[in-house]
Formats: C-alpha cells, structure tokens, sequence
C-alpha cells in the first residue's frame, strides 16, 4: 500500500488504470492518497500494538517469530529505498514538501511497526530464556534504528535457531 504513493505520484498521468484512479476516485488531488496512506499506516500501527499485547499474552512460536521478524525487515528494504528516493526528490521543489514530509511519516510509522512486531519476538525470547534481559534491551532498541534492525533481527534469528539445534 505504501508504495502505491510514488507510483501514483510518478507515473499517474502516463498509465491508464492510474489515470483512472485520479480522475474518478482523487479527484485529481495528491493529497487525498496520501492521507488515506497516513491513515491506513496509523490502523496498523494500532493493530501492531495489539498484537504485541496477545502474542505475549498467548505465548505465539518464538522461532516463528523470529523468522517472520527477519523476513518482515528483508521485504521493508525496498519499500524504504523508494520512500526515501522520492521524499528526496519530492524535497528539491518548494512545492512538494509536505509529500515529502508525509513520506517521512509513512517510512516512520512502517518502522514503528515492524519494531513493534520485532520487540514482540525479542520478549518471548526473553521469556523462554533464549535471549539475556540485556540482549532483549540492545535489539529492542536496534529494531527502532534504519539499517541496525535488519541486522538485529538476524542475529536473533539466527540465535533462536542455534538454540533450538542444540
């Protein structure tokens, strides 16, 4: 959904189905996508934290966990690529600062969510004794950080994974 934006934004006026899509359901207004983006990244945000609440609650697989949370941090690489890429080019002009702005938000909010997902897996770990309150901590952190996520949840995966061999 996230990179529906900067495709909208690039090649809205050269794809008929796009054009379709601005003529009849934005009325030609570029800030209409990008608010229901807003919106929709702010639902799964909430929904992030509630699964947060009954994952810890349950006690979900936290090998599964672990592996979806490095999965989740690979598939985000190119989505946050393009994001930054057009909000850089969006920050050239005067005239499209607030896309670039709204990007911001919608790359800030993706991380939230998939930091929330990874702090969900680094808990149950720490609940099952695979990983040191201190490590819990260190990686928690690191999943709220650009780059040190994905770097994060391998190395957790790759601990949970080693664990359980053993």
């Amino acid at each position: 959904m996230v990179m529906l934006y900067p495709v909208l934004v690039l090649f809205g006026n050269k794809v008929r189905i796009f054009i379709y899509i601005w003529e009849h359901i934005f009325n030609n207004n570029a800030l209409i996508p990008l608010m229901v983006l807003i919106i929709f990244a702010a639902v799964t945000l909430i929904l992030n934290i509630l699964f947060h609440a009954l994952a810890i609650k349950n006690g979900e697989d936290d090998l599964f966990l672990a592996k979806s949370n490095y999965i989740v941090k690979l598939i985000e690489i190119p989505a946050y690529i393009v994001i930054f890429a057009v909000g850089v080019i969006c920050a050239l002009s005067i005239f499209t600062v607030g896309f670039t702005i709204g990007l911001a938000v919608m790359d800030l909010v993706s991380l939230c969510c998939t930091g929330i997902y990874a702090c969900t897996c680094y808990r149950l770990l720490n609940n099952k004794g695979m990983l040191t309150s201190m490590e819990y901590v260190q990686y928690s952190v690191l999943s709220f950080i650009y780059c040190a996520d994905v770097i994060a949840a391998f190395l957790v995966y790759r601990k949970s994974r080693s664990r359980l061999i053993k």
